[in-house]
């Protein structure tokens, strides 16, 4: 992974070259529930090297941010192969927010709900929350566009 201004990882990369799997080596699990985009995650789901199907089975690791996550899949025919599969779209450039972080906050404030309302809310769905910080970040993103359209 690189690092781009800020801090933001720069998501161009799409592979990760794995070390070989130790025996001791555990399964990933991940827990709860996702936000997902069916179409563009399914359009992800093939190793970039040999282009057979990845399976859900074989995550390796999980980057959350926010609503969306980027998880590390192992290519069982390349074994050593990591791909990066997205759980949803950005908006602006490939390191700019995920779309269902705006779209959520947006929702939060068409409804007049605060932050905490949606985290209990993704909570007791058992959905990994966004942080405060993310979502006063889309806060500012989208609020001054709710303003514009409403003028």
């Amino acid at each position: 992974m690189h690092e781009n201004r800020g801090g933001i990882q720069d998501e161009s990369k799409n592979v990760e070259q794995s070390q070989p799997k130790s025996s001791k080596e555990q399964k990933f699990a991940v827990e709860g529930r996702r936000i997902i985009d069916i179409q563009y995650m399914a359009e992800q789901m093939f190793c970039v090297a040999c282009k057979k199907p990845l399976n859900l089975c074989d995550i390796k690791s999980e980057q959350k941010y926010g609503l969306a996550s980027i998880f590390t899949i192992e290519c069982q025919k390349c074994r050593y192969q990591l791909n990066r599969v997205h759980t949803g779209k950005r908006h602006k450039d490939a390191t700019g927010p995920f779309d269902i972080n705006t779209k959520a906050t947006l929702a939060m404030m068409n409804i007049g709900a605060g932050a905490e309302h949606l985290q209990t809310f993704f909570s007791t769905l058992n959905i990994p929350p966004m942080n405060r910080s993310t979502v006063t970040a889309r806060e500012r993103e989208v609020g001054p566009k709710i303003i514009e359209v409403a003028q």
